[in-house]
């Protein structure tokens, strides 16, 4: 048995008062006999025997008044097996506990608590934290309450998050777990990573029958309001030099009740562009768009922030966009093509009415001339009724062109079968058919799922449908098969179309949306990787990390930094051999925009963020988890610690020494009453 209060312990020694008072008062005195002494000694022997059993019931009962006061104040208690022992504790670093409370951060919150823990524990502590995965600090038991609160001290967020079921595992993989008594987490315990019940109890399982394991949750709020930018696209038109690009970002609102207004700021280079006001649903999550004019080519940087809620860390979200150069297009068109008109004037109307002219300069010359026309500075060649034959002229300078990197867009005469053999795609002539909207989602044609558009109103006649392609390829479908697709071909693209967009083939070219149709076309066929930034690195993914995949064409000769906002630069090391090359990036990338240089020349600029996967801010309840509670597990808030800790308290003992005093008390009363 311990005590809380020991120096307590010193007021056994007034159990001594009682004893020497009734001594004191029991001493003989000097007796001088006289007539009747006789007769009062005799009536004096026969009730000594009655005075006797009181007054020893009284000293008894003063006695164990003593005992008990002493004890309340020593506060006596057992350490038991799962409430003292060996305590491995654990602390949840995922990035959700940076969440903030009225003063501070969860995990700041989870620090206090594990300090507490440590000082009131009696028996020996490891100390592990657990983000994606469960971490040594301490990795062995340790009774040195002065070293594990200083290295409690040192505990960072991490970036990694991570379910109970894996904890659990991990927790009886230790090799220290057979010497353990007990497994305390402190963590913020959301839904989304430990709701299954069913689950933690079979993984519960695992550790033996009732092992005691205690989460204690850190957050008292039921519902922690957030909302996090979990992604930003750009939409398939494109990034052009004067023309407005449309960028959507994605909303999630991790609660199940809706949000007051919330404030989205879009700031373009570092000035602020436009600010939205938004209202999220209960678990909704939104695809907000805005759009952004880049007057200027080169690198430009998007910053999107969200006001204040309790997370702030997924509140903001960074990117940087690349604007190429002004387009250079060769277009490639028959001297007659059975129309009246040239075979591009649709084309060439349709780029020229949204591009500015800075951005964009066309050229139209004859397939002869562009047999022997030096591409170098083109980035788009455009060719309009010519088929590609394997083996023929226009196929192989198609072929050098695309190998190097150039981007190839190829309208089919549709005349005769397998006119892109070239290409590797087979084609098959079909004298008429419409748009499918059951297949346009991820295609060039996707905005025409929108109801007023009605794609069904789009005919195609005398046109080829595409075979030999993956489904993955397939840009454009018909109700008749696939009319559109894209293939690599070494560093570019060839896009090969079944029509013309002429009348005779099509009725594309009339309809208002064909310009937003001939963009998705050019963009993607140009092959320009505009938009840089990442999601995070999910959770457990150590073969991943920040800009691991965004610069191509790495040399292990060269010397390549990185260099933050603020100037700070960092060596970066070539990892891997081969097509495998990749820049190690640091783990501890902190959220932000970033530039990699080469030699000390800026190859690209990217936006760096938080992996939003642990965004879910909604605690698990109690009641959710019955199946695991009945399996062992202990699910508390910081609250409820006191009796988890480290002892069972004996404040019944103190109680049953009292009533035992009042008993010998009143029953000593009644002798005296009744003698």
């Amino acid at each position: 048995m311990n005590f809380l209060n020991l120096g307590a312990l010193w007021g056994l020694l007034f159990l001594a008062v009682p004893i020497l008072l009734l001594f004191l008062l029991s001493r003989k005195t000097l007796v001088l006999p006289w007539a009747a002494y006789e007769w009062m000694r005799d009536s004096i022997v026969n009730h000594r025997r009655e005075f006797e059993i009181t007054d020893l019931l009284k000293l008894i009962s003063k006695l164990l008044l003593l005992l008990a006061l002493t004890l309340f104040c020593a506060r006596p208690f057992l350490n038991t097996r799962g409430q003292g022992g060996n305590l491995i504790l654990a602390l949840d670093v995922s990035p959700s506990m940076n969440s903030r409370l009225e003063s501070g951060t969860r995990l700041e919150r989870a620090k206090s608590i594990a300090a507490e823990v440590i000082d009131r524990h009696e028996g020996a502590v490891s100390l592990f934290t657990y983000g994606s995965k469960l971490d040594p600090i301490i990795g062995s038991f340790t009774t040195d309450k002065g070293l594990l609160k200083a290295e409690l001290s040192r505990i960072r967020g991490a970036a990694g998050y991570n379910g109970a079921a894996q904890l659990i595992e991990q927790v009886r993989a230790l090799p220290l777990f057979a010497e353990a008594s007990r497994v305390m987490l402190l963590g913020d315990f959301q839904t989304c990573w430990y709701g299954e019940s069913g689950g933690i109890a079979r993984a519960l399982d695992t550790l033996g029958s009732r092992f005691p394991m205690v989460w204690v949750q850190v957050d008292p709020r039921a519902a922690p309001d957030n909302v996090a930018i979990t992604d930003l696209v750009m939409t398939p038109e494109g990034a052009f030099g004067g023309r407005p690009a449309f960028f959507e970002c994605l909303l999630r609102n991790g609660l199940s009740v809706a949000t007051g207004d919330r404030i989205l700021t879009v700031s373009v280079d570092r000035h602020i562009q436009q600010r939205q006001i938004i209202r999220l649903k209960g678990g909704e999550n939104r695809r907000l768009a805005f759009s952004t004019t880049f007057t200027a080519p080169g690198w430009h940087t998007l910053k999107l922030e969200l006001d204040n809620d309790a997370l702030l860390e997924d509140n903001v979200h960074y990117a940087a966009v690349n604007v190429p150069p002004p387009l250079n297009v060769v277009a490639v068109v028959p001297a007659t093509h059975g129309g009246a008109y040239p075979a591009d004037l649709y084309v060439k109307a349709a780029l020229g009415s949204v591009l500015p002219d800075a951005s964009l300069n066309y050229r139209s010359v004859s397939p002869l001339e562009f047999e022997t026309l030096q591409l170098n500075s083109a980035h788009l060649v455009i060719l309009f009724g010519l088929a590609l034959m394997p083996g023929s002229p226009l196929a192989a300078q198609v072929e050098t062109f695309t190998k190097r990197g150039g981007g190839v867009l190829a309208f089919l005469p549709a005349i005769q079968a397998d006119e892109a053999l070239a290409a590797g795609v087979r084609s098959t002539l079909v004298p008429e058919s419409t748009l499918d909207p059951q297949h346009l989602a991820g295609g060039w044609g996707e905005f025409f799922l929108a109801p007023e558009l009605k794609a069904e109103s789009v005919r195609f006649k005398n046109f080829a449908t595409l075979s030999g392609i993956s489904p993955g390829e397939v840009r454009l479908v018909s109700t008749a098969g696939a009319v559109a697709a894209v293939r690599t071909n070494g560093l570019g693209r060839i896009a090969v179309v079944g029509f013309v967009p002429a009348p005779a083939q099509s009725s594309l070219p009339f309809n208002p949306n064909f310009v937003q149709l001939l963009l998705r076309m050019v963009w993607e066929t140009r092959n320009w990787p505009a938009l840089y930034h990442d999601r995070g690195i999910p959770s457990g993914r150590t073969d991943e990390r920040a800009g691991d995949s965004l610069l191509p064409d790495i040399k292990p000769d060269r010397a390549y930094s990185l260099l933050d906002e603020k100037g700070v630069s960092r060596a970066l090391t070539v990892e891997g051999v081969g097509g495998e090359k990749r820049l190690a990036m640091p783990l501890d990338l902190p959220a932000g925009l970033y530039s990699i240089r080469e030699d000390g020349v800026e190859r690209l600029q990217f936006g760096h963020n938080l992996d939003t996967g642990d965004s879910l801010l909604e605690p698990v309840t109690a009641r959710a988890l019955e199946q695991a509670r009945d399996k062992g597990l202990t699910y508390t808030d910081a609250g409820s610690l006191g009796r988890l800790v480290s002892r069972r308290d004996f404040g019944w003992l103190t109680i049953g020494l009292l009533l035992a005093a009042l008993l010998f008390e009143a029953y000593a009363h009644f002798l005296r009453k009744h003698r």
